[in-house]
């Protein structure tokens, strides 16, 4: 199972927190209000006024790093800050009553209650939190997945001290050494696992956070080698310092198991983008299913009318983090002269294509199956196009003409991309256009942003209509 993302976890804390008090908000008012002093009304102020002053907690929690992710665990902190944001409200709330004369307006003995009541909400949530976290740890699922690179002195140190002080928030899975030649058994009691060239596919079966490049400082070249070749994961790469102390000789260095790091690569998106984006494909994804079933219907109807066969085409394409999936389109081909690798090219007037193939090539119907892909999650709405295993380019593989061809893997395929609308739809007939292709999809990973999915979403409207690069 994958591990719980801990920003995730902060942010919904913070939705918790406003709620938790809204919510001690009006069962004061019950137990109060109703209940002793007998006034059957609902006043609509008190709902505002606790909606407002749960937003003020929030914000006086999060100046207080109430929410700082890393130090969710920890109980005793957590639950200090928490009722330190709260004592601060209460007296913001005091000195505006004072300030704007309505303190007579708000029952003294229903303050009290809301505030008590906030203070109980306060602290069982974070008493829950401290549970799950505990159920968390048992099943491997709040520690960080971490990977060293390097079997040197550093690495022993920072096995240490990661076991010292981080061993409850990190796990360090795997030892790898780029280095050719004899290696050593283990390292400071982990074994060694590899070279780097297996390093990618380890960090798909494991789930894999961070990984750490534990060299020395004055192996600039391995340094810089080592951050190219793994900058393609979709994962945070550090380097480590060679001695406790030089951290602080630097202005930027983060913070994380325990040990000074050096931040040199990191994910493309963040959990909360992840989310972001996650959300946006499933609202849109079937909102657009269910407006376009009729067409999937007849389609699928005309397919098989024309030719024998299944309606749906399934290939194997590349997916996040270089993962292989089965991609769903409608079939345009006649079945005996498909091509299942992906490796012959579709070109213009091409003998495969059925007569029903080629209308839903030129308005991009065939594409529409894909909308399954992207409610199971195997792809986006927006991102790189998927391509078969084993695509060429200009009669070469694909990465071996371009270099960094593997750092698209890093975000989920997806239906239309930045290079379809940027007119490089269609095949890679030279070794230039798949270049200039791989680019575009890494401008659109580096710059992601919902009304950057938006802009894309507008263009591949136009794009459809006008046929380019369909055939």
């Amino acid at each position: 199972m994958k591990p719980v993302s801990r920003r995730l976890l902060a942010d919904a804390l913070r939705l918790a927190d406003l709620i938790a008090i809204v919510a001690a908000g009006g069962i004061a008012f019950l137990i109060y209000v109703v209940g002793v002093l007998d006034a059957a009304w609902l006043n609509s102020y008190y709902l505002t006024a606790t909606t407002v002053a749960g937003g003020v907690y929030v914000a006086i929690a999060q100046a207080l790093r109430a929410y700082r992710y890393e130090r969710l665990a920890d109980l005793s902190y957590v639950t200090q800050r928490a009722l330190a944001a709260l004592g601060i409200m209460a007296v913001i709330w005091l000195l505006v009553g004072f300030a704007t004369r309505t303190t007579e307006f708000w029952s003294r003995g229903w303050t009290l209650l809301w505030l008590a009541t906030c203070a109980l909400h306060l602290v069982m949530l974070r008493l829950a939190l401290s549970v799950a976290i505990s159920h968390w740890r048992e099943k491997r699922r709040w520690q960080d997945r971490i990977v060293l690179v390097g079997a040197t002195d550093i690495a022993e140190r920072l096995v240490e001290d990661i076991r010292e002080h981080g061993a409850a928030d990190a796990e360090i899975v795997g030892v790898f050494d780029e280095r050719q030649g004899p290696r050593r058994p283990a390292l400071a009691g982990l074994p060694m696992i590899g070279d780097v060239d297996g390093l990618a596919e380890f960090t798909r079966t494991h789930h894999v956070d961070c990984v750490i490049l534990a060299l020395p400082w004055s192996s600039e070249e391995r340094i810089l080698r080592l951050s190219e070749r793994l900058g393609v994961m979709p994962v945070d790469i550090n380097l480590a310092f060679p001695t406790q102390s030089l951290h602080r000789r630097f202005r930027s260095w983060v913070s994380a198991y325990g040990v000074p790091l050096m931040q040199i690569g990191s994910k493309p998106l963040t959990d909360r983008q992840v989310l972001v984006k996650r959300l946006e494909d499933l609202v849109l994804g079937w909102l657009i299913l269910a407006a376009i079933s009729p067409i999937l219907l007849i389609t699928a109807i005309a397919i098989k009318l024309e030719s024998p066969g299944p309606v749906l085409f399934r290939q194997p394409r590349h997916g996040f983090n270089d993962t292989i999936f089965n991609i769903y389109k409608f079939r345009t081909m006649y079945v005996d002269r498909a091509d299942p690798t992906g490796r012959a090219r579709t070109t213009r007037n091409d003998p495969r294509v059925t007569r029903i193939g080629r209308f839903l090539r030129r308005w991009s119907i065939d594409e529409l199956p894909q909308l399954l892909n992207v409610v199971k999650g195997d792809m986006s709405l927006i991102g790189p196009r998927p391509h078969p295993v084993g695509m060429l380019a200009a009669d070469a593989d694909y990465r071996q003409v371009v270099a960094n061809y593997a750092a698209r893997h890093r975000m989920k395929p997806g239906i239309t991309g930045w290079a379809q609308v940027a007119g490089y739809r269609g095949e890679a007939e030279t070794v230039e256009k798949a270049r200039r292709r791989v680019d575009l999809d890494l401008e659109y990973i580096a710059h992601w942003s919902p009304l950057f999915d938006v802009r894309i979403l507008l263009l591949t409207a136009a794009t459809v209509i006008s046929g380019k690069g369909a055939y």
